[in-house]
């Protein structure tokens, strides 16, 4: 079984298998320019291209559940999120049969796939994301603020950590997401949440320096490449 991911800019995130699709805080749309936060690039999905099995949000945040990109650009089964996000999405007409609760505690398994919702400090109810993709787990930070909590996932022996660094709106900065990655002891630290936006920007090259005198690896993703998860260690 080979498992990949694809990284799509700001914390959106496919993870697939042979047999399982799962994308989690897909934002594609336009909608929250108005707020001004307005894309440095396109959208790198075209209306309905994307088909998965699977959206989780971490989160009720317009860059991360996104009516206008699960109405617009994905076509998908099922959506799993924190109660916020399942209530929103009800709101704005999707099938309540579709959407189902992920709430910080709860685990789910789904095709190929084990996903965990973990403690993010961001709002009352956002959650982290710990994918076990065979034998490699993946720690999504989701947004959020350096807290206690989060170091209490060292007890899932995460091998990738994939975290905000920002630095802004309720986010790590690099240098938070580099002491969590010691914490942790993982293998990989990949940044996100850094690129989308002009005034919600930062240096990846940053973070990633910062482990070149680590037992810790460092890695920018190109976004929309697809990488063997097993190869990325």
């Amino acid at each position: 079984m080979s498992y990949s991911l694809t990284w799509y800019g700001q914390a959106s995130f496919l993870i697939s298998s042979n047999n399982t699709s799962i994308i989690i805080d897909p934002f594609f749309s336009d909608s929250i320019a108005k707020s001004g936060f307005i894309r440095l690039y396109d959208s790198p999905v075209k209306k309905g291209e994307l088909k998965v099995d699977y959206v989780i949000s971490t989160h009720n945040h317009g860059d991360h559940t996104d009516v206008e990109t699960l109405r617009d650009y994905i076509e998908f089964k099922q959506f799993y999120g924190p109660d916020s996000c399942v209530q929103h999405l009800k709101n704005a007409g999707f099938s309540a049969d579709s959407l189902f609760s992920f709430n910080r505690g709860d685990n789910v398994k789904l095709g190929d796939f084990i996903l965990n919702a973990v403690h993010a400090e961001h709002t009352p109810d956002s959650i982290g994301i710990v994918a076990e993709c065979g034998d490699c787990k993946l720690y999504f930070t989701g947004d959020s603020l350096m807290n206690p909590e989060l170091g209490k996932v060292k007890s899932f022996s995460p091998d990738i950590l994939i975290s905000c660094i920002n630095g802004r709106y309720g986010n790590m900065n690099w240098q938070d997401a580099f002491m969590l990655a010691h914490r942790l002891e993982v293998k990989l630290a990949i940044p996100m949440h850094y690129d989308l936006f002009a005034i919600n920007t930062e240096d990846p090259s940053l973070f990633v320096n910062a482990f070149d005198r680590s037992s810790i690896k460092g890695k920018i993703l190109e976004r929309c490449k697809a990488y063997d998860i097993a190869s990325l260690l």
